[in-house]
Parts: C-alpha cells; sequence; structure tokens
C-alpha cells in the first residue's frame, strides 16, 4: 500500500544520495590523481635516486586511476538501475491508479508500459474492461528491484573499497618517491 510505496520512495531517495556521495569521492579522487602525476614527474627529472621510487609511485597511480575508472562504472550502473527502477515504479503506480479510479489502464500508460517497460506486461490482466494491473504488482515489482539493487550496491560499494585501497597504496608510494627526492 501506501507505506510500501512510501518506503520505496525513501529507499531510492537514500541510495540516491549514497550516489552522490560516491561520485563526489571519485571526482575528488581524480583531481588528487592528476596532481600527483605532474608532481612524480618534476621529482623524477631532478633525482635520479628517486626514479625507482617514482616508478612504484606510477604503477600505484595507474592502479588508483583504474579503481577510480572501475569505481565510476560501478556507480553509473548502479544509477542506471535506480533511474529504471524509478520509471518502472512511477509507471505502475500511474497503472494502479487508474485501474483503481478507471478499472482499466488509458491506452496512453499502457503503450509506454509495453514500448518503454516490457517486461513489465507480465502485470498486466486483460479484462472484458480493457487492461488492469494485476493484485500485488506493485509489491512484486518492488520486492524484484531491491534484490537487484542491492547486487548493484554492493557492486558499488566493492569498487568504491578497491578505490580507498589503491588511493592508500598511491600515497604510501609518493611519499616514498619524496622522501627519496629529499
Amino acid at each position: 500500500g501506501r507505506t510500501g510505496s512510501k518506503q520505496y520512495q525513501q529507499a531510492v531517495q537514500d541510495l540516491t544520495a549514497e550516489y552522490t556521495k560516491a561520485m563526489a569521492t571519485a571526482e575528488d579522487a581524480r583531481a588528487a590523481i592528476a596532481g600527483m602525476e605532474a608532481e612524480i614527474e618534476r621529482l623524477a627529472a631532478g633525482y635520479e635516486a628517486a626514479a625507482k621510487s617514482a616508478d612504484t609511485a606510477a604503477e600505484a597511480i595507474q592502479d588508483a586511476t583504474e579503481a577510480a575508472e572501475q569505481s565510476s562504472a560501478q556507480l553509473q550502473n548502479f544509477r542506471g538501475i535506480l533511474d529504471s527502477m524509478k520509471g518502472g515504479y512511477d509507471l505502475l503506480t500511474a497503472a494502479q491508479q487508474e485501474t483503481d479510479e478507471q478499472g482499466r489502464i488509458s491506452a496512453d500508460t499502457l503503450i509506454t508500459l509495453m514500448d518503454k517497460y516490457p517486461e513489465l506486461t507480465q502485470y498486466l490482466t486483460l479484462t472484458a474492461n480493457g487492461y488492469r494491473l494485476t493484485e500485488g504488482a506493485l509489491a512484486d515489482y518492488i520486492a524484484v528491484q531491491q534484490a537487484e539493487v542491492q547486487i548493484a550496491l554492493n557492486d558499488a560499494q566493492k569498487a568504491a573499497n578497491a578505490l580507498l585501497t589503491a588511493e592508500g597504496t598511491k600515497v604510501k608510494a609518493l611519499n616514498l618517491t619524496t622522501a627519496a627526492a629529499k
């Protein structure tokens, strides 16, 4: 009912806020990586003794860059799933409201549902009056989507953790390079 709908909307808002924070962290990491690459190049040119440490730091930066790209891709995937889920939910909610008010789904909603979300047609029933939403369609859709969101969120969190690990390794390598250059 409405409580599930509000909980679902709150869950989508919470996940969107987490996604936004993670994207800001990834952007900060990219900016930090760019600044550190320039510093490594300057140190390596000026200090022969720092060459080996600079190579190690460059590898760490590359690893961190790859981790940032993977994290960003996972977050984009997560965002895509959220957007699709919200669109499907909004459409099913409209279909439910039309079913409740008119006893059937409008032609416009039916066409949109079939074109943009063909997987949602499983929730339709043809009656003498037209198409209706099946009983429990919204609850079933939410349950299925929550599982998919959880998988995507787990993947995004793993990628973010890998980024943090790579950033830590990079910082250590940069500290060694700086020490070797002195």
